[in-house]
């Protein structure tokens, strides 16, 4: 992809959209995860998990909508070496 000046302009990944939203926000819901136009966001967000950022899970049940509302949350520095998740994995067997 060219962009008007010539230059080459890099299209973001699905799992980069993602990692910039959540570094942008405290908290982010599920329908501005589908704004982004990715389907298997949940899909992307466990790859992100697996190349070893820290994201959380924040299930609320909403009173007024009667219904569960879940938003995702990330750690700031918490991306780890490769070396230091397989020790992680290991020591939970």
């Amino acid at each position: 992809m060219v962009n008007k000046k010539g230059g080459d302009m890099k299209r973001k990944t699905q799992k980069e959209k993602i990692l910039a939203l959540l570094k942008r926000k405290k908290f982010v819901s599920v329908p501005e995860l589908m704004r982004l136009g990715i389907a298997c966001y949940t899909k992307r967000i466990s790859e992100l998990r697996e190349d070893g950022y820290i994201i959380k899970n924040h299930i609320e049940f909403d009173k007024k909508l009667k219904a569960w509302k879940s938003k995702y949350s990330f750690s700031f520095n918490s991306r780890k070496k490769r070396s230091d998740r397989k020790c992680l994995k290991n020591e939970a067997r």
